[in-house]
């Protein structure tokens, strides 16, 4: 009990804190969130919408509706621990008609049919979370006013519109369709998703009316089976990396636009080619393995560009080919490796302006069907430390070759298996006046093995590290190591919760500490040597728990009333629920806790019998303070 009821002089003062504190809440119903459960307190979900709810908890179950978000509101489905308990709603409608930039968001819901967008009038956010939506997102606006939208763990199963002039996330998705994406001011952000095709159309591209949207990032990503993996132009830039596109009928990888870079990544099978980047000015195309397309990377460039560290095989045409009508800054074509293709290894055509700087050094062209480098315009400002070797047609064609480029059996390591490395012995390990020559590096002993996704990031019980290795792995074995301090500091292998998604290792890091920065890295063995194949990503836990009510809910509920709440470190608390008359009614809480975020309910039973409908109370005593939480039962 509380003891202050003990004194008489101290009820007063409580009651009229307490009544002070209820009399707020309820001038101030508009300002607090209520909530309704369907069917518990309305028969459909377009009922309890009309009831203007700011939440709305829909039971497991089926609805033959399709309600329209009419303000802003979260919708919720309430389901068992898998996936398949979710309700299952007919459709959506996303249609505001009210209030100041709205959020209209759902959470585990699955769609059977379409999920619409209509918001010709209203500027709105819209946020799907841990959804399923069979037919996809359309947006069916005359005047599109959507500000933002999120997807987020959602399985998207047919071609979705995201029209949009803001933020368009999509993070931690599998898409079994197209996504378009839009209008002019669109930042798009795809991260940590899967995007699986039947053969045509673009896995992401720009609306057909717009010609450019602002910018995008895509980090993590896998998509095969399209007619085109990514399909962009953007205004401010666009970033490809860590990324991996497969078995496309035509491109891999478009992207047009100025700062545009395509890194780390892998393309494989795509039969027009791996990359095609159009980049005016700052084009990046460094550290991807292209393998198995037509032309392996297609360079348009007009102004300053970077392409290097790449390495290109096995492709049906040239393995780079570079086009600048008129380089007008710099550009610098260095330490790739381009061989067995069916074409050249490098295909030039380049013209230099006044003050440009075009240099092609570095790099190997060996056993391709063509040339080494074939130059249809001869300009070029710097070249050298190049390796022509076993070319079908010769070294170089259209210029003659240069004093510092040479032909010299590289010795890779396993080249038909893809591993470009240098061995030992080979005459490119450090070339007189050249450093090593090629992309990879020396030394058989370096793992062969490639790193074709590599993430880290944080999850609700830890971190969540998602790893994927590229075609024909060579090691040994692979492992996941964790530093607490630095780069220099002590690796550990971490003991951690394992699945798999799709292709890729899925492993949860239960044990990282609230608060504390981790860094995680991929070892491989191989060969009898270990080496690092994924370079170390640094990532946070949560940060550390504060002590308060997290959630109170569901209200308005004849049911029980779950609680959760957070403790900072390891306390004594109480949890209790009080009446409008400031009686103790229950405690479903009390005592030692440890540090962390916890759940209990309230059954709605005052004593032997069930407590009244009405207004409660729920108060959260720790050292230190307090946190208070109405909630409302119904009969």
């Amino acid at each position: 009990m509380w003891r202050l009821w003990a004194t008489p002089l101290a009820r007063p003062s409580f009651l009229t804190t307490f009544l002070t504190f209820l009399a707020s809440a309820m001038l101030s119903a508009d300002a607090l969130a209520s909530s309704l459960t369907v069917p518990d307190d309305a028969p459909t979900i377009q009922g309890a919408l009309n009831e203007r709810a700011d939440t709305i908890f829909v039971r497991s179950g089926s609805y033959s509706e399709s309600p329209v978000l009419f303000a802003q509101v979260l919708l919720v489905g309430i389901s068992g621990d898998s996936a398949s308990a979710r309700p299952v709603l007919t459709g959506l409608t996303f249609s505001p008609v009210q209030g100041d930039f709205p959020t209209c968001a759902v959470r585990n819901i699955e769609f059977s049919g379409p999920v619409q967008v209509l918001d010709d009038d209203v500027l709105c956010f819209i946020v799907v979370d841990n959804c399923r939506m069979r037919a996809g997102m359309a947006d069916i606006s005359r005047f599109p006013a959507t500000a933002g939208i999120t997807l987020r763990g959602c399985r998207i199963e047919s071609d979705s519109d995201l029209i949009t002039d803001g933020a368009c996330v999509i993070d931690s998705c599998v898409v079994e369709g197209h996504v378009v994406v839009g209008l002019g001011d669109c930042y798009l952000t795809v991260r940590n998703s899967q995007f699986h095709g039947n053969g045509s159309g673009f896995a992401i591209s720009t609306l057909a009316s717009i010609a450019q949207i602002n910018s995008a990032t895509i980090t993590g990503t896998s998509i095969d089976y399209y007619e085109v993996g990514i399909g962009i132009s953007v205004i401010n830039g666009v970033d490809v990396r860590n990324s991996m596109v497969s078995d496309c009928q035509y491109d891999g990888v478009r992207v047009d636009g100025d700062f545009a870079q395509v890194v780390d990544s892998r393309i494989e099978r795509c039969g027009a080619s791996g990359v095609e980047a159009n980049g005016n000015d700052h084009l990046v195309i460094t550290g991807n393995v292209v393998s198995g397309c037509g032309t392996g990377v297609l360079a348009l460039l007009g102004g300053n560009g970077t392409v290097a560290d790449n390495v290109v095989w096995g492709c049906a045409g040239d393995g780079i080919f570079l086009r600048a009508d008129a380089i007008g800054g710099s550009l610098e074509v260095t330490h790739n490796t381009s061989c067995l293709n069916a074409g050249s290894g490098f295909g030039s055509k380049c013209s230099v302006t006044v003050g440009a700087f075009y240099e092609l050094a570095g790099n190997i062209g060996s056993r391709n069907r063509g040339y080494g480098v074939a130059w249809d315009i001869p300009e070029v400002s710097a070249v050298g430390c190049n390796d022509w070797f076993g070319n079908g047609l010769g070294d170089v064609s259209g210029r003659p070759a240069a004093s510092g480029d040479f032909s010299a059996d590289p010795l890779f390591c396993d080249p038909s298996n893809g591993d470009f490395h240098l061995a030992a012995g080979s005459p490119l390990v450090d070339r007189a006046g050249c450093g090593v020559v090629g992309a990879l590096g020396v030394g058989c002993s370096v793992t062969a093995t490639l790193v074709s996704r590599f993430t880290a990031e944080q999850v609700a019980d830890g971190i969540q590290i998602i790893w994927e290795l590229g075609a024909a792995p060579t090691a040994d074995a692979v492992w996941l190591e964790r530093s607490e301090a630095d780069s220099e500091g002590v690796w550990l292998r971490p003991l951690t919760v394992h699945s798999r998604l799709d292709r890729a290792e899925v492993e949860l890091d239960r044990s990282a500490v609230p608060g504390r920065s981790y860094l995680y890295r991929l070892m491989a063995s191989e060969r009898g040597s270990i080496e690092v194949i994924g370079q170390p990503i640094a990532v946070s836990a949560e940060p550390g728990a504060a002590f308060r009510l997290a959630l109170v809910g569901p209200s308005p509920s004849p049911g029980p009333v779950q609680i959760e709440f957070e403790l900072a470190r390891p306390a004594t608390i109480a949890l209790e629920v009080f009446d409008v008359q400031g009686r103790l009614v229950a405690s479903p809480a009390r005592g030692a806790w440890p540090v962390g975020r916890h759940a209990v309910a309230w059954s709605g039973a005052s004593g032997n019998a069930h407590a009244a409908a009405g207004l409660y109370l729920v108060r959260y005593r720790y050292p230190g303070g307090q946190d208070l939480r109405r909630v409302i039962r119904t009969p």
